[in-house]
């Protein structure tokens, strides 16, 4: 087999040309005895086979060809926006590109390189690989370059074929300034953590690691964007344990696993305030039942003494009221006492008159 178009060409010429210019010599030696050449007869040889040659050029030109299987793959085997991405053509049957032959590479119908002359020099570039590949590469590969169909061309043999992405072969991990932010809880004192991707693909899972245990983030919300990119929003509590001291790591694991830093500038603070926040409610709190309870005893003292009073007042107006009722009782029999013993001294009186002796001055008729 021919090793290119080049190797079918010196085989012409040795066969052919060669072949024809001995034949000539051969017949002036032997013919005419001298070893003068007619060059015209020669030439004349020569140009009697052109089309011969012609034809054998054109049949070693579909003999590569046929032979010829062409491909294409990608280099390197994930996908990032913003990096180099390489085409890579191999032509299967032959040893070495030939350089006589078209090479050429479209996206869709745009014609983006040719014979190793791109159309865009700071996009693309076309490298001749040592044997039967040639490359090309696409520098900062952004969203418009996926998605799309790429043809090579080698000669008259093409493979076209979609450049397609998926989870196993494209990612697009958070930007640099991602950070996983530590908030408090407003209904139970309780500290989270919480992060938001905005553009990534495909959609992640994320861990956090403290005191050597992996706590799974838990996706609250996720949004397809209009593009081929995910708006992912994740959150999960802390463990009560968790101290404003402890290493808190975060990682998302795309295609590969990425480390998201966690800000804690604010963790240790939350936590200051919402301690020093309990203990003043609960101070408060104490305070309040400190005072409650000692109105409450104090209300019970008194009502206590209240009754207390009022018993020891009834008791006073019922003794009071038996005593009046004696009292009552002896008045009654004194006065009748002393009623009769003031009868019973008018009526001696009356009696002992006569008896008195007369008054000196008294006259007596």
């Amino acid at each position: 087999m021919f090793q290119g178009l080049s190797d079918c060409i010196i085989f012409i010429f040795l066969n052919k040309y060669l072949v024809n210019c001995v034949e000539i010599i051969y017949e002036n030696i032997f013919t005419r005895g001298t070893l003068e050449i007619d060059i015209l007869k020669c030439v004349e040889h020569k140009m009697a086979n052109l089309y011969t040659h012609v034809i054998t050029f054109v049949l070693c030109d579909i003999i590569e060809i046929v032979y010829a299987n062409v491909s294409w793959t990608f280099k390197p085997e994930i996908i990032r926006i913003g990096e180099t991405l390489s085409l890579l053509c191999t032509v299967d049957g032959i040893d070495s590109i030939n350089g006589g032959l078209i090479r050429q590479w479209t996206k869709g119908s745009e014609l983006i390189c040719f014979n190793g002359h791109p159309i865009n020099p700071d996009k693309y570039r076309e490298i001749q690989q040592n044997g039967n590949q040639f490359e090309l590469k696409i520098y900062n590969i952004s969203e418009s370059d996926l998605q799309c169909k790429y043809q090579c061309r080698y000669g008259f043999d093409t493979q076209t074929k979609k450049l397609e992405i998926s989870e196993h072969n494209f990612e697009n991990p958070p930007a640099n300034d991602t950070r996983a932010t530590v908030f408090t809880n407003t209904s139970d004192g309780m500290l989270s953590l919480q992060l938001h991707l905005n553009k990534v693909y495909p959609i992640p899972n994320c861990t956090i690691t403290g005191r050597g245990t992996d706590i799974p983030f838990k996706i609250v919300k996720l949004i397809r964007r209009k593009d081929i990119y995910y708006k992912v929003y994740m959150r999960n509590a802390l463990p009560n344990s968790t101290n404003c001291d402890d290493n808190l790591e975060v990682t998302c694991r795309f295609i590969i696993k990425y480390h998201i830093p966690v800000e804690k500038t604010m963790m240790c603070e939350v936590k200051s305030e919402t301690t020093t926040d309990k203990k003043i409610l609960i101070g408060l709190l104490i305070s309040l039942i400190i005072i409650v309870a000692v109105v409450c005893m104090i209300t019970w003292i008194m009502l206590k003494r209240r009754k207390s009073k009022e018993r020891i007042g009834n008791y006073n107006a019922d003794e009071k009221r038996s005593c009046d009722m004696t009292f009552t009782s002896s008045k009654l029999d004194d006065d009748s006492l002393c009623n009769s013993i003031q009868y019973g001294k008018e009526m001696n009186d009356d009696q002992q008159k006569p008896f008195l002796v007369p008054d000196s001055k008294t006259v007596v008729v």
